[in-house]
């Protein structure tokens, strides 16, 4: 039955991280890093044995399309939109070579310090793609 609801393996770790993946795609427009952020980017830190496997494993691709994913979905004005596409695309990159950087020790600094590096990154990416105007956040 497990093939039934999940491809393969990845798959379902792709959907255990479904909450660390949305808390890192809303850091894309939430006007501050949420508490939601903060816990998983804290996570990431204390397991970063099992993290930067993640971030360097063959699952990383599919973080990143998850990632780009949610990212788009929260920047879209329509479906199929090619600007929200691209920025997405910039934002999950950014991060995910961030947090792998910072996982693997190759850059220092304290969760906090990265939540925050995250978010301005994401910000400032979509800022510079699509404008000031921020599309307003569903919920």
């Amino acid at each position: 039955t497990f093939y039934y609801h999940f491809r393969e393996k990845d798959d379902l770790l792709v959907e255990n991280l479904r909450p660390l993946i949305t808390a890192l795609a809303e850091l894309a427009v939430s006007p501050e890093p949420t508490p939601e952020a903060r816990y998983w980017v804290a996570h990431l830190w204390e397991h970063r044995a099992q993290a930067r496997r993640l971030f360097t494993n063959s699952i990383a691709r599919k973080l990143h399309q998850a990632l780009t994913d949610g990212v788009q979905a929260r920047l879209a004005s329509s479906p199929g939109d090619k600007a929200a596409s691209m920025v997405a695309h910039q934002v999950a990159g950014s991060m995910a070579g961030l947090i792998q950087a910072w996982v693997a020790g190759r850059v220092s600094g304290g969760s906090e310090d990265m939540v925050r590096r995250l978010w301005r990154g994401a910000r400032a990416l979509v800022a510079s793609t699509l404008g000031e105007d921020l599309p307003a956040q569903a919920g």
